[in-house]
């Protein structure tokens, strides 16, 4: 791919970065109080993660923000911001052997110096053979260096939301400084199999399917892969599941046993990512199991069997009332609801059983009258055992008229509390006092004069 192309994908990578508010996920999970009613857990798997693809609701959580190793899980990721970078995947690649030196030894598909394969033979190779070597070459290809290709991983992180992680290759084998998260992965694979992400179908596709092909090439013949995910494979059922339509398994000795898989039933899809998991007889004498397969598929099938799309708020239903001042007729007004609020949540769950609590920073003290029936007053989180995985608006349940006489009450109280009204009064006592002082004053004076009077001569004798 030429410098010019490559520079106008990294362009429209980090427009991209606006689009991706809606894909943040609750901080806990809803339901882990009925984890003791999941039965079939083993107890052996460190850190896992259930969520709905759907709208990105936390069911069931342990451990999710513990940074660990990502093992392959984060070839898909690779493969990823691979599909993002192409315009066509059914390109040649050209490999070169300075690309394949860092990880001979590892799980490969034996690609040769000089070996030309298509990018669609190359992701397949990585997400199903867990093929280091097909890593490498396609980033090599895409970015110049896997190395290059390193910081396009970490920019598609962040475009996900994903505050947690850091990359530093493109294979996932264990490295300083190359860690994530199960809730981090899960918004990296929300974001990647977005509709309207390139490519998502061609992960779907890929990921999810039994086996494939790869050709015939200029230095050998065709080689056919097996996914390594049993999820997937009808042939392994103590792990099948026949819902699974995408997903990546992995293992180094830092992050043990790791999978993610996305299954969909009735409509409603599921993503479970299950890390640090470990190898182990699950009753005495009982057969080897890989423990993060295992739960997986435990706790999907729990979603499936229990999980159901219920409104959980009605528009009818109020839900807290506020004070109202100046009404007329009443001194309060009730709050519902501004729409239906749907949610996934177990089976018997319904409006009548969750908790419905204003958000005290967003509600007024009262209210003054004219109230108009559904005026946003303020909003509320819809909990579910303590936790809240909704929010919704708060609004009048109706209409509240003024009161005349209360509000020339409040004029009048406003008038004589004012300023202004304060000094008019000033003055006009001032001057009444003036006035009555003058008035004395004129009465002294008048007293006085009737006081003085001549007296009659008197004769002499």
């Amino acid at each position: 791919m030429g410098k010019r192309k490559f520079a106008k994908k990294i362009f429209a990578a980090c427009v991209a970065a606006a689009l991706c508010a809606g894909l943040a996920m609750p901080a806990s999970a809803v339901f882990n109080n009925l984890l003791r009613d999941v039965t079939g857990l083993t107890g052996r798997s460190e850190i896992f993660l259930l969520v709905s693809l759907d709208d990105g609701s936390v069911i069931f959580s342990q451990n999710e923000h513990t940074r660990t190793a990502p093992a392959s899980l984060t070839k898909f990721i690779t493969a990823a911001v691979a599909l993002e970078q192409l315009d066509d995947i059914t390109e040649p690649v050209t490999v070169h052997a300075e690309d394949l030196a860092p990880v001979r030894g590892t799980a490969h598909s034996d690609l040769r110096d000089g070996e030309q394969v298509s990018a669609e033979h190359l992701i397949a190779a990585m997400l199903l053979h867990n093929a280091s070597d097909a890593a490498q070459a396609l980033a090599a290809h895409i970015a110049g260096s896997a190395e290059d290709f390193v910081p396009l991983m970490n920019d598609f992180a962040a475009r996900a939301g994903a505050e947690n992680t850091n990359f530093a290759n493109v294979h996932g084998l264990d490295e300083d400084g190359h860690y994530t998260t199960a809730h981090d992965l899960a918004l990296m694979v929300r974001h990647a199999l977005r509709r309207d992400f390139p490519g998502s179908a061609v992960l779907e596709r890929i990921s999810g399917s039994l086996r494939h092909t790869v050709p015939e090439s200029n230095l050998r013949g065709p080689r056919h892969l097996v996914n390594f995910n049993h999820i997937t494979n009808r042939y392994r059922p103590h792990y099948f599941m026949p819902q699974a339509f995408a997903g990546k398994t992995g293992h180094t000795a830092a992050a043990g046993r790791c999978v993610l898989v996305t299954a969909q039933q009735a409509g409603f899809r599921y993503l479970a990512v299950v890390l640090q998991g470990q190898d182990a007889a699950l009753t005495p004498g009982g057969p080897v199991r890989n423990t993060a397969k295992t739960d997986a598929r435990v706790l999907i099938n729990w979603a499936f069997a229990n999980i159901r799309m219920q409104q959980v708020a009605e528009t009818d239903r109020a839900v807290a009332e506020i004070p109202v001042e100046l009404a007329r007729g009443t001194d309060h007004v009730q709050l519902m609801p501004a729409q239906a609020v749907f949610a996934f949540v177990p089976q018997g769950v319904h409006a009548g059983n969750v908790l419905i609590e204003p958000i005290a920073d967003t509600m007024p003290q009262s209210l003054t009258a004219p109230v108009q029936a559904g005026q946003q007053v303020g909003q509320a989180r819809v909990l579910f055992a303590g936790v809240e995985f909704a929010r919704v608006d708060l609004v009048a349940a109706e209409y509240v008229a003024l009161s005349g006489t209360q509000y020339a009450v409040q004029v009048a109280r406003r008038v004589a509390g004012s300023l202004l009204f304060q000094v008019i009064v000033g003055l006009i006592v001032l001057a009444a006092i003036g006035l009555v002082i003058l008035v004395l004053l004129q009465r002294r004076k008048k007293s006085r004069k009737k006081q003085l009077h001549v007296l009659p001569k008197v004769g002499t004798r």
